[in-house]
């Protein structure tokens, strides 16, 4: 699947090529101090449930500790994806 988007930059497209299995969805839910329901790519999931691993936690302990971490109205699906590629870099 390849989608076009303007840049803005001069009048040029940036082609970004997806695969169509990558931009599928899947919900989690989690209980912070209230229940929260979480949608991601699946590719952020599993990348959530390598880093866990790598810290010897559970993919929910993993979302519990970071999101009790985010500042107030900060996206929790935006918290967790950064904070997971920030993870990713540091490995």
């Amino acid at each position: 699947m390849t989608m076009q988007v303007n840049s803005g930059l001069s009048g040029g497209l940036l082609v970004v090529c997806l695969p169509v299995d990558g931009c599928s969805w899947s919900v989690r839910h989690i209980r912070t101090a209230k229940r929260t329901t979480i949608r991601l790519e699946n590719y952020f999931w599993q990348a959530i449930e390598m880093v866990a691993t790598k810290l010897g936690l559970t993919w929910r302990q993993w979302v519990e500790n970071i999101l009790s971490a985010k500042p107030v109205g900060a996206n929790s699906a935006s918290w967790l994806r950064v904070n997971c590629l920030l993870m990713l870099k540091e490995s």
